[in-house]
């Protein structure tokens, strides 16, 4: 169940979470393989009825990408390297902060972020939470290139108080956000009482 319409409709919201203890995470990605799969045949099953692969317009709009054509790949939107790309900061040319916020699983987004635009001279802060323990992903490499890199990283479990939140601003940083949408909207509220323009804030809310 898509997170963004139980997060936005609450009567789906519970719904979800109660259906979440029996429905465990294997089994929504078994589904999503199966629809998946159920997709590839349906295209295969419309190019091999002559009837059908005769109705032109048909098949083109069925063929939404062929060879050459430019697609984009969004996961869940994918909008971190361009919001980046779009205020001019190339690996290492551009000097100025990037500040990450992450919570769970919101992580797996930053991490090519992170990795890729924190060495040299840019700085690059991490703040990272999670429910608990087995939450914080890839620990051990982000404490790597913490230690590498000399930028700072904070792992903690449970959210990040508003103090904790406002001792991350940095002047003139750039800000990347990604977790559940409760964490991400009060992140994004502290950042702008704190005086961050919007202009500088990329939020994606990533959470099962």
């Amino acid at each position: 169940m898509a997170r963004w319409i139980a997060d936005a409709i609450p009567l789906i919201g519970w719904l979800k979470r109660h259906l979440e203890r029996v429905f465990h995470h294997e089994i929504s990605v078994w589904l999503h393989r199966l629809v998946l799969l159920a997709v590839s045949l349906v295209c295969v099953h419309f190019h091999a009825i002559r009837y059908i692969v005769t109705v032109t317009p048909f098949i083109v709009i069925s063929d939404v990408a062929t060879d050459g054509v430019d697609v984009d790949v969004l996961p869940p939107y994918g909008r971190y390297h361009r919001f980046l790309d779009e205020r001019g900061l190339d690996d290492h040319g551009e000097t100025r902060p990037i500040v990450v916020f992450a919570g769970g699983i919101g992580i797996t987004p930053l991490l090519p972020i992170i990795f890729r635009y924190g060495y040299g001279r840019r700085p690059v802060k991490v703040m990272y939470c999670a429910h608990d323990e087995a939450g914080l992903l890839c620990c051990g490499q982000l404490e790597a290139w913490s230690r590498r890199t000399g930028n700072p990283l904070t792992l903690k479990v449970g959210r990040f108080t508003v103090g904790e939140l406002q001792s991350a601003v940095t002047p003139g940083a750039i800000y990347l956000i990604a977790g559940p949408t409760g964490m991400t909207h009060a992140v994004k509220r502290t950042l702008r009482k704190t005086g961050v323009s919007v202009e500088d804030i990329c939020h994606e809310p990533f959470a099962w």
